[in-house]
């Protein structure tokens, strides 16, 4: 299974995050899971176990602006299995 390519994002004014990608062109996904880290090392995953259905996700941060996120977004299929992580973009708002 191909990894998720070509993450994108976009801030809200309101300081939302919204990430979107290539959806990954495999019959059997199931869906996706995205993590997140404020210092690229210590990532915990966003979905509590529920997979993303959609090649975008609202990120919505209660710590306010004047910080730094890391992302990374792998894809899931029916089966379990799990594509590589894609890459870590790194988010300032």
């Amino acid at each position: 299974m191909c990894g998720v390519k070509n993450i994108k994002f976009l801030v809200s004014p309101e300081g939302f995050i919204i990430l979107q990608w290539d959806k990954v062109e495999d019959i059997d996904i199931d869906g996706y899971e995205i993590f997140v880290s404020t210092d690229r090392e210590n990532f915990k995953s966003l979905n509590n176990k529920k997979l993303i259905k959609e090649n975008k996700f609202i990120f919505k941060t209660t710590e306010g602006k004047r910080k730094v996120y890391y992302f990374y977004i792998i894809a899931i299929d029916k089966s379990g299995n799990k594509s590589e992580k894609s890459e870590i973009i790194k988010v300032r708002i």
